[in-house]
């Protein structure tokens, strides 16, 4: 009886798992051959990162993952892959033995790590080791507490640590060459670095305005986790050098607490806040403030 029922469980589960994987497909959260390889021979690869940029009604390139993702993807169809993308969002195990190759992290990227036979697995590595990071944000957070008295919400710290695949993948590619590199190479041997992507071919810049730069304007340019960045220290630093201007780029509107503590900087003569920019503007606040 007990065996049965164990098998039921086993039966069920791999039902419901099938159903979210339907339903991701529906809501083009998991994204089968996007290149529309033919070839019935080919190689199959499964990218984990995002898939809006292969969504039909993409119109702006709002980060660099946009284009990270894009080009994973075709350089894997150019070694002859067929490519899957799957969200990193998604929670839940994956078939991966249907793949040669899995390249990203998250939940189901995890997952690969608890199945009998897997593919070639690398992480790919958009910051430190999650421990690494959430160690750093709360230890941000208890200094501002500290010297400040201010007790800050933490904004990206993760209740997930994916252990496994930080050392038992094949290789790591980190998205920086410094420190968060260094974090993986305390326990992995196979760490390799690529230069930190951004989208140059949106910002364009003539060389008469880089030689004409004025060297007194700063741009605090980031996206979520102000407290873990260091914008605190930036304001901090301008509010007390008045001959020096701060352009704070980032959506703080998404980040009530440290607003609520902060704003006040961001109305002094020389801090400047513009708010979220994607790429395409972020050309013109740069040429506008002669950076």
């Amino acid at each position: 009886m007990k065996k049965l029922l164990k098998f039921l469980i086993k039966e069920v589960k791999t039902l419901y798992y099938k159903l979210c994987l339907i339903w991701a497909r529906l809501t083009e959260n998991f994204i089968k051959n996007v290149k529309n390889i033919r070839c019935i021979k080919s190689k199959k690869a499964l990218v984990i990162y995002i898939t809006h940029p292969f969504k039909k009604n993409i119109k702006k390139l709002a980060h660099t993952n946009i284009k990270e993702t894009k080009i994973m993807v075709d350089i894997l169809t150019d070694m002859s892959f067929s490519v899957d993308v799957l969200d990193y969002r998604y929670k839940y195990p994956i078939q991966s033995q249907e793949y040669d190759l899995i390249i990203g992290f998250g939940d189901a990227y995890e997952s690969i790590f608890y199945q009998a036979a897997r593919p070639t697995c690398i992480l790919y590595a958009t910051g430190a080791p999650l421990p690494v990071q959430n160690y750093a944000e709360t230890m941000r957070i208890k200094a501002i507490s500290d010297v400040k008295g201010i007790n800050l919400f933490p904004e990206r710290v993760f209740d997930r640590t994916w252990p496994c695949s930080d050392i038992l993948s094949d290789a790591i590619i980190s998205v920086t060459s410094g420190w968060a590199k260094s974090q993986f190479e305390k326990h992995h041997g196979n760490v390799y670095s690529v230069n930190i992507t951004s989208l140059s071919d949106e910002l364009v810049l003539s060389d008469a305005f880089i030689k004409n730069k004025d060297p007194r304007q700063f741009v605090w340019f980031s996206g979520a986790g102000a407290a873990h960045k260091g914008l605190d220290l930036c304001l901090e630093v301008f509010k007390e050098k008045p001959d020096l201007t701060l352009h704070v780029i980032g959506n703080l509107e998404q980040e009530p607490h440290f607003m609520r503590h902060y704003q006040s900087f961001l109305h002094l003569n020389n801090i400047h806040y513009h708010g979220f920019s994607n790429s395409r503007s972020m050309a013109k606040y740069l040429i506008y403030i002669n950076f």
